[in-house]
């Protein structure tokens, strides 16, 4: 394993709550964005958090280099306090492919994705908060994009705070997917460390399994990832973060930029 991936070890999703933001009645918005991991917590009954960014991806296996951008959005509705519902999709892309000959490019829309996110446990004894996530991933992209048949996946968010400004974050799950071969089943894994820097600043290093499956079905797409969080207030968020491949069948380096904001 690589020195800058053992530095970057562990992982948790972007939640970065700002200490109560700054002693005001409601506290900060925390944010999906900046990596593969989610937060347990929900947005809150009649609330609506728009997510959006700009992705850049690299890779090169063999003589094939590949440079993919996109454009993650994400809708995310409070139904009570402990329910939200979320759509989301990476959006337009643009894929650039070489070093075999001929260089290939595609654009389009990639595929959208509906999902329901669950915040069952509050201060829970073995467990300080977790969260059931549900997403279905429907063939709505772009030809070039557009995937195979519904693609459901569950996943399980548990957080843990080790101190007020520190804590740890783990989130298993299981995915149906489809490919030119048929049907399979997918895992994915992820665990991160989280830290508040100040009332605005938070930070995560991570460590993510976004994909677990055989060498048939793409193998395993593991990252090690930084990410960086600023608020601007407590319902609106800047973030950027990049990510390293661990292995042969993960994108060798990806950056990302956005904002959150909530109504």
């Amino acid at each position: 394993m690589r020195v800058r991936s053992v530095l970057l070890a562990a992982m948790v999703s972007m939640g970065m709550s700002a200490e109560q933001a700054w002693a005001e009645p409601e506290a900060a918005l925390v944010s999906d964005r900046g990596g593969f991991l989610v937060s347990s917590g929900t947005v809150g009954d009649g609330r609506l958090h728009v997510e959006a960014g700009v992705n850049f991806e690299r890779d090169k296996r063999g003589a094939m280099k590949s440079r993919v951008w996109t454009t993650p959005a994400s809708l995310r509705y409070g139904i009570g306090d402990d329910l939200e519902v979320r759509l989301e999709s990476d959006a337009f892309t643009r894929q650039r492919e070489g070093g075999t000959g001929a260089d290939g490019k595609q654009s389009g829309f990639a595929d959208a994705a509906f999902g329901i996110k669950w915040h069952d446990v509050h201060d829970g004894t073995a467990i300080d908060s977790a969260a059931w996530w549900l997403s279905m991933e429907l063939p709505s992209g772009s030809r070039d994009f557009k995937g195979d048949g519904l693609r459901p996946a569950l996943y399980r968010v548990m957080e843990w705070a080790l101190s007020e400004t520190d804590g740890l974050a783990l989130m298993p799950g299981i995915k149906y997917d489809r490919d030119a071969s048929g049907h399979f089943w997918s895992g994915a894994l992820g665990g991160a460390y989280n830290r508040t820097l100040s009332e605005r600043v938070g930070a995560s290093l991570a460590i993510e399994g976004k994909q677990l499956a055989g060498p048939r079905h793409g193998g395993n797409v593991v990252t090690s990832t930084i990410s960086l969080a600023y608020l601007l207030n407590k319902d609106t968020q800047l973030d950027t973060g990049a990510s390293f491949g661990l292995n042969e069948h993960s994108p060798d380096f990806a950056w990302t930029a956005g904002v959150s904001v909530r109504f």
